[in-house]
């Protein structure tokens, strides 16, 4: 298994040269998905923390980071919509 970052919007690898790759082979392998969080705390980039497997149907996506994408409400009525109405 190797733990990469993934950029959310072009899918490429971060390397570790500050540059993105589209295959996963020539990205930069992170120790833990922890370290790669740790690397990219800062970043305004759009990204992922992907765990790729040899046989990719068992890839993980553990979390998207930066997006630009608004979460909805954990509370229906933060929303402004009232249910029943």
């Amino acid at each position: 298994m190797k733990v990469v970052i993934q950029h959310s919007e072009t899918l490429h690898y971060w390397r570790a040269d500050g540059t993105w790759v589209p295959n996963y082979l020539n990205a930069h392998h992170f120790l833990t998905a922890s370290d790669a969080i740790s690397k990219f705390k800062s970043t305004t980039e759009p990204y992922q923390i992907v765990l790729k497997f040899d046989d990719s149907k068992y890839d993980i996506i553990l979390m998207e980071f930066n997006t630009s994408k608004k979460a909805p409400p954990a509370n229906p009525a933060q929303s402004g919509i009232q249910p029943g109405v």
